[in-house]
């Protein structure tokens, strides 16, 4: 079944979770059809993941990527993610999420590598993986310096580390990041990986750091309407 936000002839969004599907998603990707695409659910199997980055047509039109619960393992998650930065001319990526696989280890360099080359990547969905504290440490490394605003790690193998390691990069006034999900908890020890004290550290430089952009945004829309009035004003 093909999901859709529109019902025209271009379609916007296309969700590939049957086999067959693939195909045809594949065949709008090609013709440069869908901004949204969703393999949700779809089981990659050999060669399916050569044949999606084959298929990305030059200056492709695709904004957002999904592959949540796509059964990928650490050495699929490497491959997709390596192919997608080698096409990152062809790419304007906004949105990424790879939800609910095996990502972590090997794949977090290649993330770091498509994080440093698709400067319009704004928003990572990495919940329900295999990062553990160090991984989140390298990849909110990389982060700085990119557009990125939201990051979800929840549900990962991530501690206090992270956190403490993540609050000077919120509170840093100059990089756009403002939020960020850590939240997991341990069923077999029946406890929250990371502790409220850093929560409670987190959400206050959170939000410390949104009421900054706020102010910052405000003073750059009245700077632009004044410049206006005065172009105005002069004729």
């Amino acid at each position: 079944m093909v999901s859709a936000q529109t019902r025209n002839d271009l379609l916007d969004t296309f969700s590939g979770k049957a086999k067959k599907l693939f195909f045809d998603v594949l065949m709008n990707i090609k013709e440069n059809k869908a901004r949204t695409i969703s393999f949700n659910g779809c089981k990659l199997e050999d060669g399916m993941i050569e044949r999606f980055l084959n298929a990305i047509p030059h200056k492709s039109s695709i904004k957002e990527l999904s592959f949540d619960n796509c059964d990928l393992s650490e050495a699929k998650c490497v491959d997709l993610l390596h192919g997608m930065a080698n096409k990152s001319s062809s790419l304007s990526l906004e949105k990424l999420s790879i939800k609910g696989n095996a990502f972590g280890g090997d794949a977090i360099v290649e993330l770091m590598g498509l994080i440093d080359s698709n400067p319009k990547l704004k928003e990572l969905d990495l919940s329900d993986n295999k990062i553990i504290t160090s991984g989140a440490v390298k990849i909110l490394g990389a982060v700085v310096g990119s557009e990125i605003e939201k990051i979800n790690f929840r549900n990962n193998l991530i501690s206090d580390g992270a956190v403490t390691d993540y609050i000077p990069v919120v509170a840093d006034k100059n990089t756009p990041l403002r939020e960020v999900d850590f939240y997991s908890y341990d069923p077999v020890i029946q406890k929250d990986l990371v502790s409220k004290k850093y929560h409670d550290e987190l959400n206050k430089a959170m939000l410390v750091k949104r009421l900054h952009l706020k102010k910052k945004q405000y003073i750059e829309k009245t700077n632009r309407a004044n410049v206006v009035y005065v172009v105005k004003r002069g004729r």
